[in-house]
């Protein structure tokens, strides 16, 4: 592998055991706040910054660092081995374990843990599953693939699709898609399915992991296969099989002979939703109600359990958005030269734009809220109402409270930024992040990058007293209570990863009105 990088397509998270003594800062009685460590590096060697990520909650740190054509990996406070090039590593979603592939004399080590096992020839990083239990990477041997999964060779194939790697949420299975010859099948804990031309998109488990779908082709039939047993053939399946919250339905878009599309529902067409074209495929959070977006002629439409809406020219993509109660849907639509936002089959004002990716029912239900844009200014609607306009709105930043009482999202004006409360501006900055609100909605944090381009956590407008030269990638700003917050944080110089925690004092006011 000559030419190849020290250390390739790396994600690196480390693991926070905070063993250096904590120190406290204060500013005018607002914050009590207290730093712990979480990882130096070792003297001399460079840290590739591009690896360095925390776990969410700022207890784990892992990154790679380089030295004389050497590459090593440091979890927490342990320093690995040095080898001459890494593959990954990997952090496992609850922060305890890593792995990742290091080359030596030509020969490939997986390192998971605290162990060393003898490797295989990687052609992808390490991946976990969800509950950290297991972990797989695909090699390659001669001209046979094959996955290695918890440092055990799996069955080699003349191909493997790489993407296809499926766990299921209770980890205690796993999927991929293979072909030897001419034919793919699916094999799940190393046992083989019966074999297509094709196995399409990915693979896909139930919620409660106990079924498997995915879409097959043999010849001009495709079909979808449910825990090996499959549906009636047509001639497409579009998209990839859909289970409802609590696993008891299944449902896909299929091509039926007429050419029209219609949504196959537990194994049943449902010919309300028959259509020219679709997009999307969405049950509520209840599994008690099912929507999508269809086209008949020329007009789209929304059909919410067989209901069909209103016509119109087009329909927000990514927009079909339930409540958490499943007792409301909302959705984006089209008319002319004018964009609505729909809430149960009723439209709210018109307006010039709807902004895509931020449509949010507020927790408990009562509230919607989504960015809208008339004559080239941005603004926040909640409820029907806009608030003042911006030049830009932050779609992924809006938050309600838990209650739906508060409500913060970030804005921009002339290249600067600043957190938006109730419609109340905060103080501006050059970058800030996504605000959080506690639980009990009495303070809203975020960071603040200040004209030093330092970093500071901003509460309810008031800064913290620590800066710091920048947050933890994959590190969030969290509430653990109503009154105190924690995030991963780097100093310089160093540098140091460190773990900065907060508690609010009362003093400290909020400086947005309700």
């Amino acid at each position: 592998m000559t030419g190849t990088p020290l250390v390739s397509k790396s994600i690196f998270l480390w693991c926070a055991v905070f063993l250096s003594a904590s120190v406290a800062h204060a500013q005018d009685g607002s914050f009590v706040e207290r730093v712990s460590l979480l990882s130096k590096p070792p003297a001399y060697w460079s840290v590739l910054p591009h690896t360095l990520q925390s776990t969410p909650d700022a207890t784990h740190v892992l990154y790679a660092a380089t030295r004389n054509n050497q590459a090593l990996v440091v979890h927490d406070q342990q320093v690995g081995q040095p080898y001459s090039q890494i593959v990954g590593p990997t952090l496992s979603p609850d922060g305890s374990r890593f792995a990742y592939l290091g080359r030596r004399d030509n020969l490939w080590w997986l390192v998971l843990d605290n162990r060393t096992l003898l490797g295989q020839p990687p052609q992808t990083p390490p991946v976990f599953s969800s509950d950290s239990s297991h972990v797989a990477y695909l090699a390659q041997e001669g001209s046979r693939w094959f996955f290695v999964i918890d440092g055990k060779d799996g069955q080699r194939f003349d191909q493997v699709d790489a993407e296809s790697l499926a766990f299921s949420p209770d980890s205690s299975s796993v999927a991929y898609a293979a072909r030897d010859g001419n034919m793919w099948f699916v094999v799940e804990n190393e046992q083989p399915s019966r074999k297509y031309d094709r196995v399409v998109g990915q693979l896909v488990y139930s919620p409660d992991s106990t079924r498997l779908a995915y879409v097959t082709v043999r010849g001009d039939n495709w079909r979808v296969s449910v825990n090996n047993q499959l549906g009636q053939p047509c001639k497409q399946i579009g998209g990839k099989p859909v289970f409802s919250p609590d696993s008891s339905h299944v449902a896909y878009w299929a091509k039926q002979p007429n050419g029209k599309w219609a949504v196959v529902l537990d194994g049943k067409v449902d010919l309300n939703y028959e259509a020219d074209a679709f997009h999307e495929l969405v049950f509520s959070p209840d599994s008690s109600r099912l929507a999508c977006f269809v086209r008949r002629g020329k007009r789209w439409r929304a059909v919410v359990d067989g209901r069909v809406s209103l016509a119109y020219d087009g329909m927000g993509l990514s927009s079909l958005t339930f409540s958490a109660d499943s007792k409301h849907v909302a959705y984006a639509a089209k008319r002319r030269w004018s964009w609505y936002m729909v809430k149960d089959m009723i439209e709210h004002p018109a307006y010039d734009q709807l902004l895509a990716g931020s449509v949010r029912f507020s927790p408990d239900s009562s509230r919607l809220a989504y960015g809208a844009s008339r004559d080239g200014r941005w603004a926040i609607a909640v409820d029907g109402y806009e608030h003042r306009g911006f030049d830009q709105v932050d779609p992924g930043s809006i938050v309600f409270s838990e209650d739906g009482s508060k409500i913060a999202y970030v804005a921009t004006s002339n290249s600067k930024s600043r957190v938006v409360i109730d419609g109340e501006p905060q103080p501006q900055a050059d970058r800030v992040s996504q605000p959080v609100i506690s639980p009990d909605g009495a303070y809203v944090a975020w960071l603040s990058q200040q004209p030093d381009q330092s970093w500071r956590v901003m509460v309810n407008g008031v800064p913290s007293g620590l800066a710091f030269a920048q947050p933890l990638p994959g590190a969030a700003l969290t509430f653990d209570t109503p009154t105190s917050l924690r995030i991963g944080i780097a100093e310089l110089p160093g540098p140091r990863y460190q773990r900065l925690e907060l508690r609010v004092e009362p003093t400290t006011t909020v400086s947005a009105r309700p």
